[in-house]
């Protein structure tokens, strides 16, 4: 990520940090993504929060839902025109965790560095700078 915009307020719990938070991103290879990383769903939710992704082009689109653990491809046009789900059966927290026990018992790389730990701390980091000064901010690294 070279750069964020930041948008962050607590709007849904009463709680001293924020519950609402949303990233305007833009890569080195001048990509933009939006992330929303608020916790806005109410209490009686089917799952404890959301772990959403997708990905938008000019011929289609691929969304990756995490917890309900299903992916979804748009084709605009050609043989694959619809939308196609897809169910898989892996629970995220339980690999994130398999993960990490695997590697401290094996003395092997996790598969999330501390390297890429750094550097979504930095990532976080400009974003919080950003929310405040109400403006885009480099990230550094």
């Amino acid at each position: 990520v070279a750069e964020v915009y930041a948008e962050t307020g607590t709007r849904f719990h009463d709680i001293k940090v924020e519950d609402v938070n949303v990233l305007s991103m833009r890569l080195t290879d001048g990509t933009t993504f939006l992330l929303d990383g608020s916790w806005s769903r109410p209490e009686a939710w089917h799952t404890w929060g959301d772990a959403t992704v997708e990905f938008v082009g000019r011929e289609g689109t691929i969304a990756v839902d995490c917890f309900d653990q299903l992916l979804r491809h748009t084709a605009a046009s050609g043989a694959d025109e619809g939308i196609r789900t897809v169910f898989y059966g892996t629970d995220p927290n339980a690999e994130m965790l398999g993960d990490f026990v695997d590697s401290v018992a094996e003395g092997s790389d996790p598969a999330v560095s501390p390297q890429d730990a750094l550097a979504a701390v930095a990532v976080v980091e400009a974003a919080y700078e950003s929310a405040s000064a109400g403006r885009p901010v480099e990230v550094e690294y």
